[in-house]
């Protein structure tokens, strides 16, 4: 997920919106603590105790649900507690204490409603997931549980988050609001069993082997990178670029990929906090890994080409191959526009989408 609106998101969510550090931390699948952790570190200020205890009450005396919508939601469509509250975006102990107040029977606990399949201990699967937590992947544990998230305005991504860790438990999605962007995206989770522990802390090393190495950076690609095809004084380039915060691992995809022939650069930018929804006396760099040599991108295409899931990232990276040999940006330029384009029309009806959603989920509310 973007950085820069999942921090928007998080500002709005509790100044906005008015939730707790736990309700947000329901929402976004990680801890009460990881939330008040980010907040801090990026000079979100938090309410006073008066405030909190004062919206605290508010949120008790006023149910957030009518007792039809939880009672259709709890007994007609059986709906756990946890998926009821994902739902209506407020905590779980808020939805028990709203069925006990409208006297709806509770269910006894059951085990999960849906089958967890453990890791296949595939080594390249494992290196493109750690690649995917490079970028705009979260994970945390929770008990015995690995979860894992993100957020999309890509039906792409979309459709890879539920490739990549459908076959092991079970994928879903919430819509989500970004009022500083008046935007909207989807926040993909999945629960996974304990065999996925290696997903909680994000990579400190690139995989040595070349191998292990592509499918690595293949998952990073997919998360952060973009292959961009384009024309220079009437000529036709190729460039590939991936870019993050976190240099010292940028470092040592330079260095990789220096071992093995290519001749990539990192650069630096210092970046005003007030484009990200921050405190504007807050900078944070961000580093940029790019390829620029016509026949070392391509190269890099081709050996990437193979571990690459993301379809819109494919989609491009063939083109490339494709039109490898012409010279010219005019012969390329339509197709290029065209697909271009495509891309766009598809953010734009995703987007649409969550918005939909969203309006609909919180209209159940009212």
């Amino acid at each position: 997920m973007d950085s820069n609106n999942d921090l928007e998101m998080l500002r709005n969510l509790y100044w906005s919106e008015n939730k707790s550090l736990a309700e947000i931390g329901k929402l976004l699948h990680m801890s009460k603590q990881a939330v008040w952790y980010r907040m801090k570190s990026h000079c979100i200020p938090r309410r006073k105790i008066s405030e909190a205890t004062s919206i605290a009450e508010k949120k008790r005396a006023i149910p957030p649900v009518t007792y039809e919508v939880l009672s259709r939601l709890y007994l007609g469509k059986r709906m756990s507690t946890c998926e009821i509250a994902r739902q209506l975006g407020i905590g779980k102990t808020t939805v028990r204490r709203w069925l006990r107040r409208y006297k709806i029977p509770i269910r006894k606990h059951k085990n999960p409603k849906y089958s967890r399949e453990s890791f296949s201990n595939s080594s390249f699967e494992k290196a493109y997931m750690l690649g995917l937590r490079a970028g705009d992947l979260y994970a945390r544990s929770i008990c015995r549980t690995v979860a894992v998230s993100t957020g999309s305005t890509h039906p792409a991504m979309i459709k890879l988050f539920h490739k990549i860790y459908g076959r092991y438990g079970h994928c879903n999605e919430i819509s989500c609001e970004n009022k500083s962007l008046r935007s909207y995206c989807w926040m993909l989770y999945c629960y996974l069993d304990r065999s996925f522990n290696f997903l909680i802390r994000k990579p400190l090393r690139v995989p040595k082997r070349n191998n292990l190495f592509y499918s690595f950076l293949a998952g990073y690609a997919d998360a952060d990178g973009s292959w961009v095809i384009q024309g220079k004084n009437g000529i036709l380039c190729f460039i590939f670029e991936i870019g993050g915060e976190d240099a010292k691992l940028l470092r040592q995809i330079k260095e990789k990929l220096e071992e093995n022939g290519f001749h990539p650069s990192l650069t630096s930018i210092m970046r005003k906090e007030t484009d990200t929804g921050r405190s504007p006396d807050v900078n944070k760099n961000f580093h940029i890994l790019s390829l620029t040599r016509r026949e070392e991108v391509i190269h890099l295409a081709e050996r990437i080409l193979k571990y690459s899931q993301h379809e819109e990232k494919v989609v491009k990276i063939k083109l490339m191959l494709k039109v490898k040999n012409r010279k010219r940006w005019s012969e390329v330029k339509n197709e290029v526009i065209e697909l271009r384009e495509q891309i766009k029309r598809n953010v734009k009806e995703c987007i649409k989408q969550a918005k939909e959603d969203y309006e609909r989920r919180h209209k159940a509310l009212s």
